[in-house]
């Protein structure tokens, strides 16, 4: 399963760490966000589009589910 936060991520060939440091949190909470495993709040998922700009909205991050990309999985 890859998330559009690891998509775009990957394509703006970002660490996990370097978005972490841009949106002021740890690198675990955004390893576990991208993979799934943890939900983020509105406020964060904010933060996360503002980080990357367009390419990403606050809905692909807070629903993640809705905008998987299967083929990738």
């Amino acid at each position: 399963m890859e998330t559009p936060l690891k998509r775009i991520r990957i394509k703006r060939e970002l660490s996990i760490y370097e978005v972490a440091d841009g949106v002021k949190c740890s690198a675990s909470t955004v390893s576990r966000v991208e993979r799934g495993d943890q939900g983020v709040s509105p406020d964060m998922a904010a933060r996360i589009s503002k980080f990357f700009g367009e390419g990403i909205t606050e809905q692909e991050i807070l629903y993640p589910e809705r905008y998987v990309d299967q083929q990738a999985a």
